[in-house]
């Protein structure tokens, strides 16, 4: 027999300290494209790691149904883990070390925090059955038998526009700009042009649920 789906309603990020980790990205991302001193194998790398990380995001965004509810079989918090790999993406092609030692305890501790917090906000039996079971953050190579989730390839493809530009226009900044001596005029772009596409997005596609788990 499956065991119960484990359903949980998307985290509704309250709280003064839960809304600062969009921003503390955001400020990573910015310091890595302002003092980034790039090689190619670093931009190559980190653009790979960044690439991974919206596919995970993507894939967990598209397990969740209309209501915010969705079930993970690998690991509970695949959009954290996304999200954490998205952002060292750009750390890792940025090449700089005192950042890149920074970046990690810092994103892992922000993590750690919220995903807990969301857990002790939807705490139940069935809850603490996946705990026990299926890791946090680090994908097991066995699934958890839940039943199945429809994916949905639409909630997917619309999950992730704005941190796909911004991945491709960072990594091109990174590339032809970043050296130059009108470098933060190419930065002050790049940004605009992100929070273009956001407004965008908003106007005309309103996400219906936050992965959450």
């Amino acid at each position: 027999m499956p065991k119960p789906i484990v359903q949980l309603k998307s985290w509704g990020r309250q709280g003064d300290f839960l809304s600062l980790r969009p921003r503390i990205e955001a400020i990573l991302v910015l310091l890595a494209l302002l003092l980034a001193h790039p090689s190619t194998l670093s931009l190559k790398s980190g653009l790979a790691i960044s690439c991974l990380g919206l596919l995970l995001r993507a894939i967990s965004t598209g397990y969740g149904n209309k209501k915010g509810v969705t079930s993970h079989r690998f690991l509970r918090h695949p959009y954290f883990t996304g999200s954490f790999l998205l952002v060292m993406g750009g750390v890792v092609a940025a090449l700089n070390t005192p950042l890149f030692l920074l970046a990690i305890p810092v994103l892992s501790c922000l993590y750690a925090f919220e995903a807990s917090s969301e857990e002790k906000a939807f705490a139940s039996p069935s809850l603490r059955d996946y705990r026990h079971e299926v890791p946090a953050f680090v994908p097991q190579l066995t699934s958890y038998n839940q039943g199945v989730n429809r994916f949905s390839l639409r909630d997917a493809l619309l999950s992730e526009p704005i941190a796909t530009i911004g991945v491709f226009a960072s990594y091109l900044y990174l590339k032809y700009l970043s050296q130059l001596s009108w470098a933060p005029l190419g930065l002050l772009m790049v940004a605009t042009a992100c929070a273009g596409f956001k407004v965008i997005r908003l106007k005309f596609f309103k996400p219906q649920s936050y992965p959450g788990f």
